[in-house]
């Protein structure tokens, strides 16, 4: 018995592990995924159909093929925004960086200034 409860609870632990990835996933992964999945369920369909000898297993490959592809397209440009966003993140950092080392040199330039014409 303490062996299944330690097992039940493994398995609810990964199954929530994964279900806290899926839910950071941005909405293109997501989709990119589940389009993923659906067409390669369809294209084994298209060659089970075709298999069993069966005329009509065209519409499932084809469908299948193209809802890959999407899928495809879609986790690559889920990446390609990260990338991005990360690239943003940076770019403003550095400029709010600039920006105070400006105001910090102007402002000892004030100091100095004041310091020197009033002795």
């Amino acid at each position: 018995m303490l062996m299944y409860v330690s097992h039940n609870r493994a398995r609810w632990a990964c199954l929530w592990h994964v279900l806290c990835v899926v839910l950071t996933m941005n909405k293109f992964m997501k989709r990119g995924l589940i389009l993923v999945a659906v067409g390669v369920g369809l294209n084994l369909l298209g060659y089970s159909i075709k298999r069993n000898a069966f005329e009509d297993y065209g519409w499932a490959m084809i469908l299948g093929t193209l809802l890959f592809g999407i899928g495809f397209v879609s986790i690559f440009y889920s990446f390609v925004r990260k990338v991005e966003y990360k690239g943003i993140i940076e770019e403003r950092a550095v400029e709010a960086e600039k920006k105070e080392q400006r105001e910090n040199d102007l402002n000892e330039s004030d100091n100095s200034t004041n310091v020197q014409t009033h002795p």
